[in-house]
């Protein structure tokens, strides 16, 4: 079954479920909405629902308000969400889909504002203005392919740091990764009335990376798009065949959903649903956990884990039943099950590949038992998914993109995004504060300088003493928050004047602070001056809350930058924080340390890269939490076992229970795992020895193509690589920076990398490009026109119709292939250089 008639296959029970859903869901609004507007301390925050008049509208703004984030409410005003709502009210009238569309649909897909976890804006009314007149006469299937071209008019693929930009500064930009990508044109279709929502992987299982796109509801069904990369046809995209090969895809709804997918987990404020069936073969899991006599374990924790990012990745996390059974549905690939009641825990690994599958995890160690677990562990195999497009589509449609590539062009060149903020800022630093306006600047990642406004800045800078000068009072940046002007406030709160150099005064007030993850489950961060209006939060903001009030108030302070523990400075020695609440009971007795020594003797590579061979985890209530190595403060950064552990190989840690996870990606597409389960105790070292598994029979000749002369001339006698790319699209930037990061190793294999792109545009907006880097001789650039030279090579490698794009190929002279590799799949110029080095 392909892709596009699995997600008609939901249609009906959709429509079945709406009435059954409506029959109870108002007075689950009203209990919901009355239980969240007790738990703040500012309950004046939920007042603009009570002057709406309007009874429909003011059930769509009860409904927001009732599943929102916590910081949703503090952090915006109300009038905001108000015309959220009289737009998407409008549009029930206003177009040809809105009247036929259930008001199941339009309460889920339509009316929220939120797509994820972005910073939120008022493009509603602006998108719904400027897309309206252009989907005047369409269907709704057109209109979701038009939405998508004006998007693309807008925004391209770049990527960028994990905090999610608003649509506006998205479409100001005209850039953003992924997941900004999809927010934007979700956020654009549902300002017209189309029921859409972000879809995600959150893990590949076959690359360390993950996706999101956009699936949108026209006439009964979910079609799939990509996110600003039009096709000539719904349900066409780049990651068709990618998708396949995914052991679990999600979407996350606001509100009490019941809708007819799998409900992974329903939270105060979302439903997480699971579409993976919608895209690629799955399994019925049922595993039955059991003591070690073979006893049934009911409530048990059961993890369901994806080896991506060097870690085994709790992609879905359940409960044992009565009868000890936890069940998923996933794709067919191995995974790795990790389960835990009480100090008992068991792992086994578990290779789904048929509709059922049937197995028993042993809850058979104890939390701090020492041994070593390695697995092999073997992706889903790829898939085909055929659409039938006509070469007339096709080249319209690359015409199309060709002309929005220009409105964008044009229209960047005229815009100065966010520049005059930043400019006016740095005018208005008076002399005598010089120093710490630069500490500010300097502060801020490539994200910040496009989307923090003047008067943000300014706040930050008016309220810093002339003579700080410890950047850990001035900068305004401390983790992975949105920046806002929280100085000018906290210096105005009640009981200031005893917070001034007086940490313990400050974790005391935090101390006050009531710790409520359940209502902002994701973790977006709530600002610090909207914690202390709510006076709850979750932890994640809590602790953001603790280091924004030490700065302000003269004490040097920070989140870890290993552990993200909120830290503050005194004697110049980091103190770990104290607050008087359950949740910080971990933080509170780690003040105990050792030292954690990894020994690495070579192989696969010379230096270790944290996140891509290793990472190290830290047992904390029963889970294990991955170490976050920084490069800098509040952004995660790919680290090496040289730059985090030193020359020694040693870094101090608290004391507790640890696993070193380690994993080798094959050509082959399996990756050779290895997880080791250690303790490091208090003044004590701990010498772990860092292992990257290797198989020396991995590399074999897997198919013969022909050799054109062309690559002898030019690459001479022996191995050479071809790379077929495109210029411009998301897997080709992908492919050509991941090998472009590995120019030195290539250069001196001295071997000939031939980019071959389809046309002579794309191949000379390619050389452009390249020009601006340092690219190695032995990088060569052709184009194949006539699709000759790829066609052949494809044929040769087994590809009769789709041929994967990008396609990469290691060959020799005789024409004899030892690796190829189609599609998306980033890490490739790592495994290409680990397969030079073995030829």
């Amino acid at each position: 079954m392909n892709i596009m008639n699995r997600l008609q296959g939901f249609s009906a029970l959709i429509f079945l479920s709406t009435f059954l859903v409506f029959s109870c869901s108002d007075s689950v609004l009203n209990n919901d909405f009355k239980a969240k507007r007790l738990l703040v301390k500012d309950r004046d925050l939920f007042s603009v629902v009570d002057t709406i008049e309007n009874r429909e509208l003011r059930e769509a703004v009860k409904f927001l308000y009732a599943y929102m984030p916590l910081g949703d409410i503090c952090d915006y005003d109300g009038s905001l969400y108000i015309e959220a709502a009289k737009v998407a009210l409008s549009t029930k009238t206003s177009t040809e889909w809105g009247p036929s569309t259930p008001d199941y649909l339009f309460r889920h897909f339509v009316l929220p504002l939120r797509v994820n976890n972005e910073s939120l804006d008022s493009s509603r009314r602006l998108i719904n203005r400027e897309l309206m007149p252009r989907l005047k006469g369409l269907t709704a299937e057109q209109a979701i392919l038009e939405v998508n071209h004006w998007c693309h008019e807008y925004v391209i693929y770049s990527p960028s740091d994990e905090r999610t930009s608003s649509p506006l500064a998205t479409m100001r930009n005209g850039e953003g990764r992924c997941g900004e990508e999809s927010v934007f044109t979700v956020s654009a279709l549902r300002a017209v009335g189309i029921p859409a929502r972000q879809v995600y992987t959150p893990r590949w299982a076959h690359t360390d990376d993950n996706h999101a796109w956009v699936e949108a509801w026209a006439n009964g069904k979910w079609h799939y798009i990509g996110a600003c990369e039009p096709e000539p046809l719904l349900d066409m995209a780049w990651f068709s065949t990618s998708a396949t090969r995914a052991l679990l895809m999600h979407s996350r709804v606001f509100g009490k959903y019941n809708g007819p997918e799998e409900i992974i987990e329903q939270t105060e404020t979302y439903a997480e649903i699971n579409v993976t069936e919608n895209y690629a073969p799955v399994s019925r899991i049922s595993l039955t956990v059991t003591d070690s006599l073979g006893n049934s374990a009911d409530g048990a924790v059961v993890e369901f884990c994806i080896y991506n990012y060097s870690e085994f990745w709790p992609a879905l996390r359940t409960i044992s039943d009565s009868q000890g059974t936890a069940k998923a549905i996933m794709g067919r690939g191995d995974i790795l099950v990790r389960a835990y009641k009480g100090d008992m825990f068991g792992i086994v690994k578990i290779s789904p590949n048929n509709d059922l599958l049937l197995d028993t995890v042993i809850l058979d160690k104890k939390f701090g038992d020492e041994f070593i677990f390695e697995s092999d562990i073997v992706p889903p195999s790829e898939g085909s998914v055929k659409r039938e497009v006509t070469p007339e589509q096709i080249l319209h449609n690359k015409i199309r993109l060709a002309e929005e590539d220009s409105i964008r062009i044009k229209r960047l060149r005229n815009s100065p995004g966010n520049s005059p903020e930043i400019e006016r800022f740095r005018n208005e630093i008076p002399e005598n504060k010089k120093h710490i306006g630069e500490i500010i600047l300097a502060s801020l990642s490539v994200k910040d300088f496009k989307d923090t406004p003047f008067n943000v800045l300014k706040d930050h800078l008016v309220n810093i003493e002339e003579a700080t000068t410890d950047s850990y009072i001035i900068s305004p940046r401390i983790g992975r928050e949105l920046l806002t002007p929280w100085r000018g406030y906290l210096l105005n709160i009640p009981g200031a004047d005893t917070l001034k150099m007086n940490p313990k005064e400050i974790e005391r007030l935090v101390s006050s602070i009531k710790v409520e993850n359940r209502y902002n489950p994701q973790s977006i961060p709530i600002s610090p001056a909207g914690v202390w209006r709510l006076g709850v939060a979750d932890s994640y903001s809590r602790d953001l809350f603790f280091v924004a009030l030490c700065r302000t108030f003269g004490v040097a302070a920070r989140l870890n930058p290993v552990t993200s523990i909120p830290e503050y400075k005194s004697e110049e020695r980091w103190i770990k924080a104290r607050f008087s609440t359950s949740d910080n009971a971990d933080m509170i007795n780690s003040h105990r340390e050792g030292t954690l020594s990894l020994t690495y003797e070579g192989g696969v590579v010379e230096d270790p890269k944290f996140e891509t061979h290793f990472t190290v985890s830290k047992v904390e209530q029963n889970r294990f939490k991955v170490l976050s190595f920084r490069n800098r403060e509040g952004f995660e950064g790919t680290s090496s076992l040289k730059s985090v552990f030193g020359e020694d190989g040693k870094l101090s840690l608290d004391a507790g229970y640890y696993l070193l996870t380690s994993g080798t990606r094959m050509a082959d597409g399996k990756i050779l795992t290895r997880m080791q389960f250690f303790n490091i105790k208090t003044g004590k070292s701990s010498e772990v020895p860092l292992i990257l598994r290797e198989d020396k029979g991995d590399l074999r000749v897997l198919a013969n193509i022909g050799v054109d002369e062309s690559i002898v001339e030019r690459c001479g006698r022996g191995y050479f690589i071809l790379v077929f790319l495109k210029f411009g699209d998301e897997p080709g930037n992908h492919i050509f920076s991941d090998i472009v990061k590995y120019s030195k190793e290539f250069n001196d294999w001295g071997r000939g990398v031939l980019f071959i792109y389809p046309d002579s545009n794309s191949l000379n907006s390619a050389v452009r490009k390249s020009r601006d880097l340092d690219i190695p001789s032995n990088f060569m650039f052709i184009d194949d026109p006539s699709g000759e030279l790829l066609n052949s090579t494809a044929a040769s490698l087994g590809f009769s119709e789709e041929v994967p794009s990008p396609l990469v190929v290691v060959a020799d002279t005789f024409g004899r292939v030892v690796h190829f590799a189609g599609g998306y799949s980033i890490g490739t110029g790592e495994r290409l250089i680990k397969i030079t080095r073995r030829l």
